[in-house]
């Protein structure tokens, strides 16, 4: 389970997404070393993108994996414009607990773009909050099973959520950033296509909106660190009691 891709310069291993045939960027929170030294336990968490195009065979593989509990993080418009493929299967719970971004959750219509992702990803931190407690309270219903969330790319929405998981559990910056980064190799075709059609049609969007640059993720966890001095205090500030926390650690870095 979890094949690794080294992406950094000081050897740091990435997972590497699943052989999903319908889907660029499905992956596995576990392998990175955390708290005490104790690495992620895999199958706890798969962060992702759209599952709208999964095959029969992605989805029975998903369901081997352990899924039971999916986690949309998508709008209503992009719920109608790609199905979730997972909803209904089998005996997997299916949550769509939308996160506004502005972005991707708008179809990547209209002027109003961030300046930067990092301005993004800090604007979901502030203003999420009710959205990313639902995320987590799901979560805890699954203290086993394999939890998976997602979005559009599996970068903005996801990517914020797959921090805090992190970085709640002692994981480095370092391995932060670079599990955030790994989204731009892994969706990069997608993105290029998506662009293409979108310049097709005359709509201009800036290039980092397709990218996932390391310091966008840098800076959003240097204003995490200011503003709430961690994960764990962040979840606190949203409604979290200590018991609800840890047990979300223990769910990702637990025996």
């Amino acid at each position: 389970m979890g094949d690794q891709i080294v992406i950094t310069k000081n050897t740091l291993a990435v997972s590497r997404p699943l052989p999903l045939q319908g889907a660029k960027n499905v992956r596995d929170l576990g392998g990175y070393i955390g708290t005490g030294g104790v690495a992620t336990r895999r199958g706890a968490f798969l962060r992702a993108d759209s599952l709208g195009r999964l095959s029969e065979q992605d989805r029975q593989a998903l369901y081997q994996y352990g899924v039971r509990c999916v986690i949309d993080l998508r709008s209503e418009q992009e719920l109608q414009r790609e199905p979730n493929r997972l909803k209904g299967y089998c005996d997997i719970e299916y949550e769509n607990i939308s996160i506004s971004d502005g972005v991707q959750s708008s179809g990547l219509q209209g002027n109003d773009f961030p300046p930067t992702m990092a301005d993004l990803y800090i604007g979901l931190l502030d203003s999420a909050g009710p959205s990313i407690y639902q995320v987590m309270q799901t979560a805890l219903r699954y203290p086993r099973e394999t939890v998976l969330f997602h979005c559009s790319a599996g970068k903005d929405r996801t990517g914020t959520v797959a921090m805090l998981l992190l970085e709640l559990c002692g994981v480095s910056e370092e391995a932060i950033i670079a599990d955030y980064a790994a989204t731009e190799i892994y969706m990069k075709d997608l993105f290029a296509s998506q662009k293409a059609q979108m310049e097709a049609l005359g709509m201009h969007v800036p290039d980092y909106l397709l990218q996932a640059k390391p310091q966008d993720m840098a800076r959003t966890l240097q204003h995490l660190h200011h503003r709430y001095r961690s994960a764990a205090g962040y979840l606190a500030e949203i409604g979290l009691s200590s018991e609800e926390i840890q047990a979300l650690q223990l769910k990702l870095i637990g025996e």
